[in-house]
């Protein structure tokens, strides 16, 4: 993950903002690195939604922002940092754990979803706008604003979802859940810093 220029200069007091995923998933082991060198660092790290973050930014309350998904691109100067890699995942007891599936065998499945407006819901729906296919195709979908009761959803088999490989690579390694196996149908999320 590439580094913005006030981290890269060290730069104190910082004070910057992430998306749920990235903040939980992604920045603990750069702040561990960090505060290894530095153990007095002044930082300030708020996880948001990119809407809010957005909006902080313009405010001057932070530095800058981590997100994934869409932005106007045309208000922020901005660098993508590589993709993280997006999966359906599902409980271990469902059966699309067991074979390799064409995105549209899911359709008769329940979704669950992050809420509108969130980074890699907009980013999966426009990978499924890029196969003809909506929201709206599935069978079922629900809708919740946290990642923790996605998970548990999933691994009570109520129903699959989409998420950062990063973000459940303990239960994979656990079996707590498993990837389900796709044919053709890998999207990346493009991590974007914008100051």
């Amino acid at each position: 993950m590439a580094v913005p220029h006030r981290v890269k200069e060290k730069v104190y007091p910082l004070h910057f903002g992430a998306t749920p995923s990235i903040g939980e998933y992604t920045m603990p082991l750069i702040l561990h690195k960090i505060f290894l060198e530095k153990p007095t660092a002044n930082i300030s790290m708020f996880v948001e939604n990119t809407h809010i973050l957005q909006e902080m930014v313009w405010e001057g309350k932070i530095d800058f922002a981590l997100l994934e998904g869409q932005f106007n691109q045309q208000e922020f100067a901005h660098k993508s940092i590589p993709n993280e890699v997006s999966i359906a995942i599902c409980s271990p007891g469902n059966n699309l754990a067991k074979k390799a599936n064409l995105l549209e065998d899911l359709l008769d499945q329940q979704l669950i979803l992050w809420e509108p407006r969130n980074g890699p819901r907009d980013t999966l729906e426009l990978a499924l706008y890029n196969r003809n296919l909506h929201i709206d195709d599935f069978t079922g979908k629900t809708h919740i604003t946290n990642m923790n009761v996605i998970k548990t959803l999933c691994h009570q088999n109520i129903g699959f979802t989409f998420m950062y490989r990063e973000a459940v690579k303990k239960e994979l390694v656990t079996g707590y859940l498993v990837e389900i196996p796709l044919v053709i149908f890998i999207f990346n999320i493009p991590l974007i810093s914008f100051t």
